[in-house]
């Protein structure tokens, strides 16, 4: 098993667990937002974004965007830096937003494993269900907090287990 050491704490990366719950009572909604994928999060963003207006975020696997766009409309004044490393589905991440009259976000084809940021850039990083995707999860955790901003920047992963 594979371990990260955060603040002297060694956290498992990843564990199998057993099915206790019918796969139909978890299943993922059609359309992601930051609502339905998200929520664990929005109670933080609400709150840096009233203390720090200019609050920037980096949203890694943005895919289509749809939770990109619902992020952004929690912090009106502040900017999203989506990435993905399909620019095509960047592109369709782009159109959504516009449709739904987001223009906070940019975004950029760039690879979780090495990120073009300086050091301590963005206050919260964002990752929806990308490590499963990853040959090397521990390797993209350690780019993520090096691009986080110290003291108070928060690092939000949400993954899933995918050995249904």
């Amino acid at each position: 098993m594979n371990y990260v050491s955060i603040n002297g704490i060694q956290s498992p990366l990843y564990r199998r667990t057993p099915r206790v719950q019918n796969i139909a009572e978890t299943a993922v909604p059609s359309v992601g937002t930051a609502e339905n994928c998200s929520t664990y999060l929005l109670p933080t963003l609400a709150s840096k974004a009233s203390s720090t207006p200019n609050l920037t975020l980096l949203d890694v696997g943005a895919g289509s965007g749809t939770i990109t766009a619902s992020l952004a409309k929690y912090m009106p004044a502040g900017h999203i830096t989506a990435i993905d490393i399909s620019p095509e589905i960047l592109l369709s991440a782009a159109s959504h937003a516009s449709s739904v009259g987001v223009a906070n976000i940019t975004f950029q084809t760039e690879s979780v494993y090495s990120l073009p940021f300086p050091d301590s850039t963005f206050d919260i990083v964002h990752a929806h269900q990308i490590l499963c995707h990853l040959d090397s999860p521990v390797e993209a955790l350690t780019e993520l907090l090096r691009v986080t901003k110290p003291d108070g920047g928060v690092v939000a992963v949400r993954e899933t287990d995918m050995l249904l």
